[in-house]
């Protein structure tokens, strides 16, 4: 048996990043065997099956930990055991993945880098200023989107991108879609097209550019533009509704548990039947919260550009315990693969399960924009577990993207009201217009349909003022009930919303 495992990016990140680690696994025997990756607060645990001599190859995202210590143990064998170090940049960090280089053409700096594509010595590595630079190959680039956040910025050219494996290639859209900062050399129209689509942001992230010095020069120059910052975990739990049925549950329990020893001190004043009666209150009291199920709410928030084929989610999932433990949640199927714990610092267990090669599709969103998952070859996360006492919460974060076909051009209107038009194929379903500090009822709109809507009202709730903080000074957005059924393992309390940016005509 033996096992092999390397950090993504070279062995670099920075504090508080998401770096992947690409495990090869090979057995001696047919026997299952338990894998563990510990990272930090973080541990993975999965249980794999091995084939003599046939390798298994597992790429994991991790937090990247100064240390990632991978171990292995499989029956009548030793253990096995590695120690991975990551380096912390104190700089920003550019990974540079280009088919060819050795060039500086024009302008573009560029560093020395060992082992390079030269075969007379080191390669000169295109560099931007003030940045780390980290010379990759199509080989090296992650298989998870939020990976790629290990990277600052990243320049790739489109020879590399053709070399690209299915789930290279769906990770680095999906950190486009996240408004990942990326250069691209050589990109035809057709190509360029395609990265534009998948990009958030309305595409500021992305630059392009006919070779290496003018792509590097315009990521260099796109750096100083202000991207919409994430939503931090924070803002969306004020959006989860209160759930104090727990609360008055225990408190009824209390009051329960008070007016029976009161009768029992009025009726039966003996000293023995008032024992039993507070034993007995007690002993039910211990035994409530253990009866009470965990409590479990998920959050999503939705956003999308206008005329983007693509929006981009965060989701936010809390769990409350009832009594101390272990506690183990299953995770909903589609978002499992971005999970992590939303404070770095809380101690946080996966549960790995081998991810299906061929799953379907779920309909996130539109029903009619079916999206792809579990597709490939690997692990994901299955379950969270962790340690937990009476009414102690632990929050899971989640990130991704999903397809999405709603377009509409909003203009101020002459009636008071704004006019609002389905600039889409498909028709819109009703929903609200968030502009100038007003909200205004939407009606279902046919595609190429417009209307004028009612003049509108104050925000009522977090959602609306939320929807409203999302929008540029002058712009306007169309506000939605996200629809999850789609979504498997949600739990009973899932509410989600999606905010679609309008064009201004």
């Amino acid at each position: 048996m033996s096992l092999a495992a390397d950090p993504a990016w070279k062995g670099w990140s920075r504090p508080g990043r998401t770096t992947e680690v690409d495990l090869r696994i090979v057995g001696g025997s047919a026997k299952g065997a338990t894998l563990e990756l510990v990272a930090g607060a973080q541990t993975l645990r999965a249980a794999v099956d091995l084939m003599p001599g046939e390798p298994l190859r597992l790429r994991l995202p991790v937090p990247a930990a100064r240390q990632i210590v991978v171990g292995l143990r499989m029956p009548g064998s030793e253990p096995l055991r590695r120690e991975l170090a990551v380096s912390w940049s104190e700089s920003p960090l550019l990974a540079v993945a280009l088919a060819a280089t050795g060039r500086d053409e024009g302008g573009l700096g560029t560093v020395s880098t060992p082992g390079g594509d030269s075969a007379d010595g080191p390669s000169a590595t295109p560099a931007l200023p003030g940045f780390h630079t980290i010379a990759v190959g199509a080989a090296d680039l992650p298989q998870h989107a939020k990976a790629f956040g290990s990277v600052d910025a990243l320049l790739v050219d489109a020879t590399t991108l053709a070399a690209l494996r299915p789930a290279q290639l769906e990770a680095l859209l999906g950190h486009a879609a996240g408004c990942g900062r990326i250069g691209f050399v050589g990109a035809d129209e057709t190509l360029r097209r395609m990265l534009r689509d998948a990009a958030g942001c309305d595409g500021a992230s992305l630059v392009f550019g006919k070779s290496v010095a003018e792509a590097g020069a315009a990521l260099d120059a796109a750096l100083g533009t202000k991207l919409p910052a994430a939503l931090p975990a924070t803002t969306l739990e004020a959006l989860a509704p209160a759930d104090p049925t727990r609360w008055q549950g225990l408190a009824a329990a209390l009051a329960v548990a008070a007016a029976a020893l009161a009768l029992a001190a009025v009726f039966a004043p003996a000293l023995p039947v008032v024992l039993t009666v507070a034993a007995a209150s007690a002993g039910a009291l211990l035994g409530l919260p253990r009866a009470l199920p965990p409590l479990s709410q998920l959050v999503v928030w939705g956003e999308a550009d206008a005329g983007s084929g693509v929006a981009r989610y965060q989701a936010w999932q809390r769990v409350a315990g009832s009594a101390r433990g272990p506690l183990q949640v299953p995770l909903p199927r589609q978002l499992a693969p971005s999970v992590r714990g939303c404070d770095a610092g809380t101690p946080l267990r996966l549960v790995l399960g081998a991810a299906r090669a061929d799953t379907g599709v779920a309909t996130v969103g539109d029903p009619g924009a079916p999206v792809p998952i579990g597709v490939g070859t690997g692990a994901m996360a299955t379950a969270a577990s962790f340690d937990t006492r009476l009414f102690h919460r632990t929050a899971l974060c989640y990130e991704g993207r999903f397809p999405l076909a709603r377009a509409l051009a909003v203009d101020p209107g002459r009636d008071g009201g704004p006019r609002v038009r389905n600039t889409g194929a498909r028709g819109l379903p009703p929903g609200r217009v968030v502009a100038a500090g007003q909200v205004h009822e939407m009606p279902a709109l046919a595609a190429d349909a417009a209307t004028t809507l009612a003049p509108g009202r104050a925000p009522r709730d977090a959602v609306e003022r939320l929807a409203l903080a999302r929008i540029a000074p002058g712009g306007a957005a169309a506000l939605w009930a996200l629809e999850l059924g789609g979504v498997d393992g949600l739990p009973a309390d899932a509410s989600g919303w999606l905010l679609v940016q309008a064009d201004a005509r």
